[in-house]
């Protein structure tokens, strides 16, 4: 059964579940999406990943507001930040560190060139130490792919990974039929799947550039890939 389109996956699901009731009809492309979101997170490939050269830091001030990425290129989570300009030669990659070790790091900490960051909240970053240039800083990120529609019938996910995508999305319809069995049984198959899949995929694209936006971004290499 071919699962590779939005109405065939659409199809599926509800041939699967062998209930055609409006209410569930009308909350298919939620649980899709849901099972998508799932399917991005749990993969976690390279593939996912953006840059984007998110802001300026402002001199003295540690906090720097996230940007505001449009979808489908949601800033899902921070894979790594590097800094640009000021006396910098080349490019400063920084470590993630808790918000709390930094906040005691900067305790009378004079401004320089960062060397950690921490998130604060799904806004703000903080970085240690405070800035002493206009830094930029450049962010690459976990980002999702254009959500399935009827409007837009395949994405990378529906291309490549349809069959974990069709099982992601029964347990979670099955979850909104209050079957609680029958979703464990479909989580269970989906986890199953996972890890082989995903190193068929690692193996797949792991030297290809992105294939999920519009941009082409060099992957690292095979080994590199988490």
């Amino acid at each position: 059964m071919a699962l590779n389109t939005y109405n065939l996956l659409l199809a599926g699901i509800q041939n699967f579940l062998e209930d055609n009731d409006a209410e569930l009809t009308a909350s298919v492309p939620d649980v899709i999406n849901l099972a998508e979101i799932r399917l991005v997170r749990d993969l976690d490939l390279s593939i996912f990943r953006r840059i984007n050269a998110a802001l300026t830091l402002t001199i003295g001030n540690p906090v720097g507001i996230k940007p505001t990425i449009a979808g489908p290129d949601l800033l899902v989570a921070t894979k790594g930040i590097w800094l640009t300009g000021g006396t910098i030669v080349g490019n400063k990659f920084l470590e993630e560190r808790s918000y709390e070790f930094l906040i005691d790091y900067n305790s009378g900490a004079a401004n320089g060139i960062p060397k950690y960051f921490a998130e604060i909240d799904e806004s703000n970053w903080y970085f240690a130490v405070p800035p002493l240039a206009t830094y930029v800083v450049h962010l690459r990120y976990l980002s999702r792919p254009n959500p399935l529609t009827v409007a837009n019938q395949t994405n990378w996910l529906s291309t490549y990974a349809s069959d974990l995508l069709f099982k992601a999305s029964l347990a979670e319809a099955e979850k909104f039929l209050k079957a609680d069995e029958r979703s464990v049984m479909w989580s269970n198959d989906y986890n199953d799947q996972l890890p082989q899949a995903r190193r068929e995929l690692v193996s797949k694209f792991s030297n290809q550039v992105d294939r999920v936006g519009a941009t082409a971004v060099p992957q690292a290499p095979r080994s590199q890939v988490k």
